[in-house]
């Protein structure tokens, strides 16, 4: 019979010895005070070592099979005081790392029944390669006077003399026991003695000293036969432990930075938690997510962005001290624990100090660059003490901020979970949309005031939801720019909109299709080829689209922005700046770009009617306008007074609801059909 699930743990109480043997895991039987009752064939053969010959052995002083066995050795002692009477059944399950590999460990204990049992999963059956020696069968052939040898054994080096087998007590036990590691020499002991006392077979593994102090690491096997007689067999297991040991290193290092990466990241969460518990203080994760460094990478080549993620490392290592940990999760995503901390308000200052090291400029190969980060933070003991939960909710708290480009600071909570939650939802829901084109475009007509008629459409995207209906761009926005999944949207709504310009041609109607541009769209290496592609699709002349790109876009990578809009421009498609003059250094870039178009933001429009201030703006922007010989739209005129103001400034072109909802396609085809359209008027200014 064998029992693999976590909810037939509490069986292993009633199962017999064979039964315990055949199970796929180990299970060790400890008593309160930790020493060794019993093993069963699956760990005595993991572990490389007899069941018998460890009994009796503390499993904590003398077996120590873990790298922090004093955090463990602190869960099993606070297990045993904990859970003493009064339920059934208690199990505790925790992620620990057990020689060279990550385990799960379930701590058991049954109220009649005073000994605990350990399970633990996890361990690669690759380990399997050493003929086990816990049954009879290596006692029967030593008693034959056979020699063992497992098959698999791979017989020392001639610079350390190994032999396959020698017979226990003599000089030649004698002169291997000297080269013997002296850290390695008292544990072995133990375990040989407690062997030799019960005359039992055993194994254990340790390091030998050769010429020029050269470290080999050996397992030994040995039993005996009566008496003190016995033989050991020796197996070189260097080349494979070095092995083992590259493996863990890629599972727990991070081969670009050196940083630790999650699996090592939780193991030092545990232990510091488990350090802090009863004394008032408090552990600390942030986790940072790098905002927009996709983009970087792929304008400057990824040589850039991994030098950039470099630096970024040492700079973080450098903003902690030196208990703390920085480890790095994925491309973008960095964590910080802070281990041992007075109080909140030092969480909140490391905080700060943490967020104003990633803003500082980084200088690569005569290029400065800037970076932000959105930080999230959960604290210990406040949000738990289990490791994984806690980088899952820094984590939250990390995706629930949605400042992307603000350096924002976020602290965990219930409700922000929550939040998280439907976003996460949301951002598997737009990928399946994307797949199957559920995005609609509504278009809002552009006006000129002077006779009333549509001069221009902005192509404004609707989500079709199979259940919901129509959702608009506010509740999925933020998440398609979180995700990356803007570029893909924003493609295929140019796509649509140029399509859609084409049919509005081939009725005679010409007009602008005004399509706007994120950051990450415009950053994209290929973006220019995608809309020069566009343009080759639907062949209508270049003049019919105009990209609409906001202030952000412009001012970071100033001479590579440059190059990408004189080539947009060189395709014959027109630019307009969007939302003009609630962004950055406005006017500093305006006589470099290639400007078609200004559109003065609608928080000027608002309240123009009342606000001598936005009036005075937005008379600004109209001259500047002029004088640039560019156009300028208002946006977000809902009413009469607002437009009357506007004409009475110079304004001639608005775009709001005062004149028109977006649209879907049909409904403004239909007016525009309707509109007398002179052949005299120009149709492109």
């Amino acid at each position: 019979m064998i029992v693999s699930d976590l909810g037939s743990d509490n069986r292993v109480f009633e199962l017999t010895r064979d039964e315990l043997d055949s199970l796929p895991y180990g299970v060790i039987t400890l008593d309160r005070a930790g020493r060794i009752l019993r093993y069963n064939y699956a760990e005595a053969t993991f572990a490389r070592r007899t069941t018998e010959g460890t009994i009796g052995l503390g499993f904590f002083t003398d077996v120590a099979p873990c790298t922090n066995v004093h955090a463990f050795k602190g869960r099993f002692d606070d297990f045993a005081r904990r859970y003493d009477s009064g339920v059934d059944r208690f199990d505790f399950t925790f992620a620990f790392r057990w020689g060279s590999q990550d385990v799960s460990i379930t701590l058991l204990r049954k109220a009649e029944h005073d000994d605990i049992n350990l399970i633990v999963r996890g361990r690669s059956q690759a380990a399997l390669d050493i003929a086990p020696l816990a049954r009879n069968e290596p006692a029967a052939a030593l008693a034959a006077g056979q020699a063992i040898i497992p098959p698999s054994s791979e017989i020392g080096t001639r610079e350390l003399d190994c032999d396959a087998t020698w017979e226990i007590g003599s000089a030649e036990e004698s002169a291997w026991r000297a080269k013997i590691h002296p850290d390695d020499v008292i544990p072995t002991r133990r375990i040989v003695n407690a062997a030799l006392a019960r005359h039992r077979p055993y194994g254990v593994e340790y390091r030998l000293l050769g010429a020029n102090r050269q470290q080999r690491i050996v397992q030994e096997h040995g039993a005996f036969a009566g008496g003190i007689a016995g033989y050991a067999t020796i197996t070189d297991v260097t080349e494979r432990r070095r092995q083992e040991s590259e493996l863990w290193s890629l599972a727990h290092y991070d081969p670009l930075t050196g940083l630790p990466r999650r699996p090592l990241l939780l193991e030092r969460i545990a232990a510091a938690t488990a350090e802090i518990r009863d004394t008032g203080r408090v552990v600390a994760v942030f986790a940072l997510a790098v905002s927009r460094f996709e983009s970087l990478n792929d304008t400057f080549g990824r040589a850039t962005g991994d030098e950039l993620l470099r630096l970024l490392a040492l700079r973080l290592g450098e903003s902690v001290r030196g208990g703390d940990t920085v480890a790095r999760l994925s491309n973008e995503v960095f964590v910080v624990l802070l281990t041992d901390v007075d109080d909140i308000a030092s969480v909140a200052a490391s905080g700060h100090r943490i967020r104003d090291a990633v803003s500082q400029p980084f200088a690569i190969s005569g290029r400065t660059h800037q970076l932000s980060a959105r930080l999230g933070i959960s604290v210990a003991p406040r949000n738990g003490s289990d490791a994984t939960a806690l980088l899952q909710a820094a984590e939250t708290a990390m995706f629930g901020s949605q400042k992307e480009a603000c350096n924002d600071i976020a602290w965990f909570s219930s409700d922000l979970s929550t939040e998280v939650e439907r976003s996460l939802r949301m951002e598997d829901e737009l990928r399946a949309a994307l797949e199957r084109n559920e995005f609609v475009l509504h278009y809002q007509p552009i006006v000129d005031i002077e006779n009333d008629r549509i001069i221009a459409v902005e192509a404004l995207v609707r989500w079709n939801h199979p259940t919901r209906g129509l959702v608009m761009p506010g509740e999925f926005i933020a998440v398609a720019e979180r995700t990356g999944l803007i570029a893909a949207l924003g493609n295929c709504v140019l796509r649509e909109a140029s399509q859609q310009a084409l049919s509005w041609l081939a009725l005679g109607l010409t007009l602008h299709v005004c399509v706007n541009v994120s950051t990450v769209q415009f950053r994209q290496p290929q973006f220019v080829e995608f809309v020069k592609s566009v343009l080759a699709e639907t062949a209508i002349p270049p003049q019919m689209l105009e990209l609409e790109l906001t202030e952000s876009v412009m001012v970071d990578g100033f001479s590579d922005v440059i190059e990408t809009l004189s080539k947009l421009k060189q395709t014959g498609i027109r630019l307009a700046v969007d939302d003009f003059g609630t962004g950055y250094s406005s006017l500093s870039y305006l006589k470099y770009f290639p400007i078609d178009t200004l559109k003065i933001d609608r928080a000027f429009v608002a309240d123009i009617a009342t606000d001598p201030f936005d009036r005075a703006i937005a008379k600004a922007v109209l001259t500047l306008a002029a004088e640039l010989k560019v156009d300028c739209i208002a946006e977000g005129v809902e009413t009469q007074e607002q437009l009357e103001i506007l004409r009475g400034l110079g304004c001639r072109r608005i775009q709001g609801y005062y004149f028109s909802r977006p649209k879907p396609p049909a409904d403004v085809t239909q007016r525009l059909v309707a509109e007398t359209m002179p052949s005299s008027t120009p149709v492109y200014s």
